[in-house]
C-alpha cells in the first residue's frame, strides 16, 4: 500500500490523534468543495465527519494502518 502524508494548517482542540482516510475519497471531496473545512473525530475507529457551513456534510471511516 502506498502512503501519502499530508500536513495542512489546523486549529486543535482536544487530544491529538494519528488517523489515515483514503486519499482518493478525500481528494473527490477536497476537488469538489472550496472553503473552511471542519473535521469532527472521536477517536481512530468511528467515522469522522468533514463539514463545509451548514449545508455539506460528509462521513468517512478512517483506515487502519
Amino acid at each position: 500500500m502506498k502512503e501519502i502524508e499530508v500536513k495542512i494548517n489546523a486549529t486543535v482542540e482536544g487530544q491529538s490523534l494519528n488517523v489515515a482516510f483514503n486519499p482518493k475519497l478525500l481528494k473527490e471531496f477536497t476537488k469538489t468543495n472550496k472553503g473552511t473545512l471542519e473535521i469532527l473525530l472521536t477517536d481512530t475507529k468511528h467515522p469522522a465527519a468533514f463539514k463545509l457551513g451548514e449545508n455539506y456534510l460528509y462521513l468517512l471511516m478512517p483506515q487502519e494502518k
